[in-house]
């Protein structure tokens, strides 16, 4: 319980440090959201009179500490460039980056688990040359490369689908799966070369453990020894890999979006940056850091439930 209550402890601490340094960033860029908002109606008395009303001539202290208390409430405050609460906004983009990054994380777990087994029973053969070759090549390219050439080849020459033609999951969700489809595959590919190595180089170090060879000497087969013994022990690793990746997954969505001009958070967050949008800013950045620093919390707790050496371990310390 105590080392429990020291992670909530930490989670909380780390929170408001990045509250605090997201708020301090928009302080200190170079630009102006009164003069955006304004625009061509721009004069030095009706700016000064805005930055009053929206309260941006307060001491710096004054307005965080009213914006993190805002914050901490659920009012996320109003958008200065839509005119609009900031929920409302992020409640119609995330879906589609939730919808967009569920797909890649779950193309990755079904990729990588039969490969990385398929691997690992076939070390040293010639599929597992060319699969290697294929898997150090695709961990090496970006993302948003992946998904310049899939729009190139798949979209512009091949035809598989339009660039650009999103359709919104409210009016055809299966149109828009499909359309999601292809920037999921960008962004779960490099994951999903990583986590085969990952798994690859755990089932073939387990093969090499003593409980291995007790059980091949009892007369189990080397494959029904693979799934009754070693799988178990090589998945450690990979789940808290995988628990890890998520948040990658979800900065990776964002980015992607902007290849594929898919309409989610990653667009709304362009947009926000550019027009000096602070309220939209920060809280898509204070979203990406609790999921964040949640999925490591949740990494750590998974690890040590599937591998209870851990506890063991903590507890011999103490």
């Amino acid at each position: 319980m105590h080392t429990f209550m020291k992670k909530i402890a930490s989670l909380i601490m780390t929170l408001l440090l990045v509250s605090f340094l997201a708020f301090l960033t928009f302080q200190i860029i170079p630009g102006d959201p009164v003069t955006k908002m304004l625009g061509t109606e721009y004069t030095e008395e009706m700016a000064e009179k805005l930055r009053d009303e929206m309260g941006l001539n307060d001491p710096f202290f004054t307005r965080y500490f009213r914006w993190l208390g805002d914050f901490l409430t659920g009012d996320f405050g109003t958008s200065y460039s839509y005119r609009q609460p900031v929920g409302e906004l992020l409640a119609d983009k995330l879906p589609v980056t939730a919808m967009l990054s569920a797909m890649a994380f779950l193309l990755v777990v079904v990729l990588s688990i039969p490969l990385g087994i398929f691997l690992a029973s076939h070390d040293d053969s010639i599929p597992d040359r060319i699969l290697t070759a294929l898997n150090q090549i695709s961990m090496s390219i970006p993302p948003f490369f992946l998904g310049i050439l899939m729009t190139l080849i798949l979209g512009q020459t091949l035809h598989l689908f339009v660039p650009g033609g999103y359709v919104s999951f409210r009016e055809d969700f299966g149109a828009c799966l499909a359309y999601l489809l292809f920037p999921a595959i960008a962004i779960a590919i490099p994951k999903t070369a990583m986590t085969i190595k990952l798994l690859k180089s755990s089932i073939v170090s387990e093969f090499g453990r003593d409980y291995m060879r007790t059980a091949l000497s009892r007369g189990n087969s080397r494959r029904r020894a693979l799934y009754t013994h070693v799988l178990r022990n090589a998945l450690i690793p990979v789940v808290t890999f995988l628990a890890l990746a998520i948040p990658e997954i979800v900065a990776g969505s964002i980015i992607i979006e902007q290849v594929f001009t898919v309409p989610g958070l990653g667009k709304l967050l362009i947009s926000s940056i550019s027009n000096r949008d602070f309220p939209v800013v920060c809280a898509i950045v204070m979203l990406i850091a609790v999921l964040v620093i949640l999925m490591n919390f949740l990494a750590d707790l998974l690890y040590r439930v599937i591998d209870p050496r851990i506890r063991v371990d903590r507890e011999v310390r103490k």
